[in-house]
């Protein structure tokens, strides 16, 4: 998991905040798509729900950080 934290959450995590503000709800699905998939490839958890692999790191989903 120390991967995953080193390298996907800066992609998502500094970015611009009118560029987030402005982003439509396809997009949003498709950014939490991608982390969702960073995560199961990380974690190696295929058939695990997303929500519960979040509960597993104590994370929120990237629609919910500030």
């Amino acid at each position: 998991m120390t991967s995953y934290f080193a390298f996907i959450p800066p992609h998502f995590n500094y970015r611009s905040e009118t560029c987030w503000h402005c982003c439509s709800k396809s997009a949003s699905a498709k950014l939490e798509k991608a982390n969702e998939r960073a995560h199961r490839f990380v974690s190696n958890e295929k058939l695990t729900h997303y929500q519960e692999l979040l509960n597993k790191k104590d994370l929120r989903p990237l629609t919910n950080q500030s």
